[in-house]
């Protein structure tokens, strides 16, 4: 079992066994992230790890699902002599997919995506190679104080992309975390006493 499985795998079942809490913003809703972390390219790529941003816009259709519009990017160098500037671009639709649904405190998540992946090297010549790339991801949403549409998102993705003259695809993974926002949507109030769940009614 490769590491990057052996990590997803460890990733998922930590999303699972994550605490779960009481509801908060329901109904369909606007979800944005910005993220940062770090880009580990497949061996395959020629390409150091480094930092990596990026953000997302979504669209809840259902507690358990969310349509993502990404983009991801990283900047870096070449591993072989002499070191030319290089960065990996992605971009494209996601379907995220809930293992508990939106309006919890904790939620943990997959995710399913495809759009297009670009790499660029600079020298003599340069190399610029853009083309289809499919993702696989994994990971959990985090209220953030009480917030209740505000999140920490923390997430594990894998971007299969291949590079010029390869038959096999490489698999390039990404460990960001950043804030995810929520826009609309409605406060839940189950007990009816005006006050949204998580703070307590005024006497």
């Amino acid at each position: 079992m490769s590491h990057r499985v052996r990590a997803l795998l460890l990733g998922s079942l930590a999303c699972l066994f994550a605490h779960p809490a009481a509801a908060q913003i329901t109904g369909n809703r606007i979800e944005a992230s910005i993220q940062g972390g770090w880009s580990a390219p497949d061996a395959r790529a020629h390409m150091k790890s480094s930092p990596a941003f990026g953000g997302s816009l979504g669209w809840r259709a259902q507690s358990w699902f969310v349509l993502e519009a990404q983009a991801l990017y990283a900047s870096s160098k070449a591993d072989t002599l002499p070191e030319q500037k290089a960065s990996f671009f992605t971009y494209g639709l996601d379907a995220r997919m809930n293992f508990r649904p939106g309006d919890n405190r904790v939620v943990p998540y997959m995710l399913v995506g495809y759009g297009a992946g670009s790499s660029q090297t600079t020298g003599k010549p340069p190399d610029n190679l853009t083309r289809g790339a499919g993702a696989l991801g994994l990971g959990v949403l985090i209220n953030l104080m009480g917030n209740q549409r505000a999140y920490v998102r923390l997430q594990a993705r894998d971007t299969y992309f291949k590079e010029r003259d390869s038959k096999e695809f490489s698999q390039n993974m990404a460990l960001t975390a950043g804030l995810h926002y929520l826009f609309g949507g409605k406060v839940k109030d189950t007990d009816l006493d005006g006050v949204r769940e998580w703070l307590p009614a005024r006497r």
